[in-house]
């Protein structure tokens, strides 16, 4: 479905898709109106000991929220603070709310956690976790139980019951904002004017698009703030458990790729510049809970491609590393390196936390 409607709202000029566009667009208009109520009724409600930083997008699908949580973690952490993370456990099948460290909750499945939240869980398991369908509810019960220096709240920029001490803002460098609309005629979950919220604004996956200049400029009229920063998603290997791979001896490798997240098209360019031989590859919805339908399509894939790797992203090798399809499953690596404004942001989260 998801993969259907992106089809229909990127295709804006065919005649054909029209009648249903005019529905989307009669859809957002009420999307619209129940965005600004909510921005005039809702309140912080919530306010913890903690200090609280959301990291957030302006639209549906992926700019890299989760790595970028996982990077902020790793760096309070490293700097002696005390972590807590929040996250809805988008896609999980159990709605009971989960608290507890890393260690306590790495033994559980993505049924229970949900695949962000399980990756999170298991490249920080010296942060604490509280996974509920209410960001407010999970960071108030990660305030009472733990003695917290920093709450980072995955996907919480349009959380506005729970109350933040900064709030960082992710924009693909390769998603102009100003050719979207708004949700469901098109990606955006609030007019682009919610730019100006934002206490630090971050362009993601600088390297596979660059931020053109006009674009930032539009940028800057509606974000008046001082920090503009730039990140690389650089994949220098992939990994299997205990077992890791540099990129560079899998360059002439038969490869299939298959993932189910936001950003498909663009990291399979990336890959493709990467690799010489991608053999084949298949797209699943964001989020993916893999049915056996799902894995009946890969093993098809891999019987008929004969493939000599498998790659995947860590959000589905969390739900799939159980299943034997006949090969190895290997995840990309993923990193985060700042282009430009990492000094600026530090100092500007430090700041926070001093107060």
């Amino acid at each position: 479905m998801q993969k259907i409607w992106l089809k229909i709202i990127g295709h804006k000029g065919n005649l054909l898709f029209w009648p249903i566009l005019a529905l989307l667009w009669i859809a957002s208009v009420f999307y619209r109106l129940g965005a600004n109520l909510k921005r005039h009724f809702s309140k912080a409600e919530i306010k913890t000991r903690a200090r609280v930083f959301s990291i957030g997008n302006l639209t549906v699908g992926g700019t890299g929220k989760t790595p970028m949580v996982i990077t902020l973690g790793k760096y309070f952490i490293s700097t002696g603070k005390k972590v807590g993370i929040v996250s809805s456990g988008y896609g999980r099948k159990h709605a009971l709310d989960i608290i507890g460290s890393g260690q306590e909750l790495a033994t559980k499945s993505a049924d229970d956690l949900g695949d962000e939240a399980m990756v999170m869980i298991h490249a920080l398991p010296q942060a604490y976790f509280s996974i509920s369908k209410s960001k407010s509810n999970a960071a108030h019960m990660l305030d009472m139980r733990y003695d917290l220096d920093i709450i980072l709240v995955d996907d919480g920029y349009q959380h506005r019951r729970l109350h933040r001490d900064f709030d960082i803002l992710l924009l693909d460098a390769g998603h102009d904002l100003r050719k979207d609309s708004l949700f469901p005629f098109g990606t955006l979950r609030e007019p682009a004017a919610g730019i100006g919220r934002a206490d630090a604004v971050i362009f993601t996956k600088t390297n596979f698009h660059a931020v053109q200049p006009d674009y930032r400029e539009w940028i800057r009229q509606i974000y008046h703030g001082e920090i503009i920063a730039e990140v690389n998603y650089c994949n220098d290997h992939v990994k299997m458990n205990d077992e890791k791979i540099p990129m560079e001896n899998l360059a002439d490798k038969k490869i299939y790729f298959f993932a189910g997240i936001g950003g498909f098209g663009p990291l399979l360019e990336h890959l493709k510049k990467r690799f010489n031989n991608i053999s084949g590859y298949r797209q699943f919805p964001d989020h993916c809970s893999y049915l056996p339908s799902d894995t009946a399509r890969i093993k098809k894939d891999l019987d008929k491609l004969i493939p000599e790797i498998v790659i995947t992203t860590n959000k589905d090798f969390v739900k799939l590393s159980g299943f034997d399809f006949g090969l190895p499953i290997y995840y990309l690596d993923l990193k985060l390196k700042f282009a430009q404004g990492e000094q600026e942001l530090r100092i500007a989260l430090e700041d926070v936390v001093k107060e």
